[in-house]
C-alpha cells in the first residue's frame, strides 16, 4: 500500500469515527430530550426544524455575518499586536521580564470585569465588542509566542554563535522558526477566546449577532432556535480552529503537540 493509500485509510478511518461519534451523540440527546421534556432539552428534530427555518428567513445568516465580521477584527488586531510583542520579549530578556508580570496579571483578570468600562470608553456597539474580541484573544497568543522564543534549544544558539552567526540571523532562522508551533497552539486559543469574547459582548451590549439571538431565544424560552444559534457558534468555532491547526501542519509539521495555556 502506497503512503498516500495508507493515509486515506487513516482519514477515513477518523471520519467513520467521527460519524459514529456523532450518531450515538444524537440517540443521547434523544433519549436524554424525551426524559426532560421539550422546554428543557429541545429534540434533535426540533432544532433541525427551527434550523431550516431561521436560515430561510435570513435571520441566522445575517447574525453569523455580524458576529463573524466583529470577531474577524477583533481576532486580526489581536494577532496583529500580540506575535510582535512576544516576539519582542522573548528575544529581548529584559523586555519578556518587565512586561511577564503585567501580561500574566491581565491575563488572569475575569473580561467581564472590564465590559463596564468598555461601554463608556467605546459605547455600546462594534468598536466595543472588537475590543472584548481583540482582548480575549490576545494573551494566548503572545503568552505562547513568548514561551515559543523561550522554549528555543540553547545549546544550539550557542552553537551558531561560535560559527559567527549574528543576532539577526538567531532570530530570523532559529529563535522564530522554533517559536512557531507554540505560536499556532495560541492562535487555535485565541480562537477560542475570542469566539467567547464576542458573544459575552453580545450579551451585555447591543443584541445583534448570535449572541443577541441566544439572549432573545432564551428569554422566551425558543429552545429549538436557541440551540440553533449554540450549534452555529459551536461549527463556527471548530471549522476555525480546525482551519488553523491544518496551517500548522503545512508550516510546522515538526510539531509535538504541547500546549501552553
Amino acid at each position: 500500500m502506497s503512503n498516500g493509500e495508507s493515509k486515506g485509510v487513516r482519514r477515513l478511518g477518523a471520519n467513520t469515527y467521527r460519524l459514529i461519534l456523532f450518531t450515538i451523540l444524537i440517540i443521547v440527546w434523544q433519549i436524554i430530550s424525551m426524559s426532560l421534556g421539550r422546554m428543557f432539552l429541545p429534540t434533535p428534530s426540533g432544532v433541525a426544524t427551527a434550523a431550516v427555518e431561521l436560515f430561510a428567513n435570513g435571520t441566522i445568516i445575517e447574525a453569523t455575518l455580524i458576529s463573524l465580521a466583529t470577531f474577524a477584527t477583533g481576532y486580526l488586531l489581536a494577532v496583529a499586536l500580540a506575535i510582535p510583542m512576544g516576539l519582542m520579549m522573548g528575544g529581548f530578556k529584559k523586555v519578556g521580564e518587565a512586561l511577564d508580570v503585567y501580561i500574566n496579571a491581565f491575563n488572569a483578570m475575569p473580561r467581564i470585569a472590564l465590559i463596564p468600562l468598555i461601554m463608556i470608553w467605546f459605547g455600546l456597539d462594534f468598536q466595543a465588542k472588537v475590543v472584548i474580541v481583540l482582548i480575549s484573544a490576545f494573551f494566548p497568543i503572545v503568552i505562547n509566542t513568548y514561551t515559543g522564543v523561550l522554549n528555543v534549544d540553547k545549546d544550539l544558539l550557542e552553537a551558531s554563535r561560535s560559527f559567527g552567526a549574528k543576532d539577526k540571523d538567531l532570530f530570523l532562522r532559529i529563535m522564530l522558526p522554533a517559536s512557531v508551533p507554540f505560536l499556532m497552539t495560541g492562535l487555535r486559543l485565541g480562537v477560542a477566546r475570542g469566539i467567547m469574547g464576542i458573544i459575552m459582548a453580545e450579551f451585555f451590549m447591543t443584541a445583534k449577532g448570535l449572541g443577541g439571538l441566544i439572549v432573545t431565544y432564551g428569554s422566551t424560552f425558543q429552545m429549538e432556535k436557541l440551540f440553533v444559534a449554540v450549534t452555529v457558534l459551536t461549527v463556527i468555532g471548530g471549522v476555525l480552529a480546525e482551519s488553523v491547526k491544518r496551517v500548522e501542519k503545512l508550516i510546522a509539521p515538526w510539531k509535538t503537540g504541547t500546549i501552553h495555556p
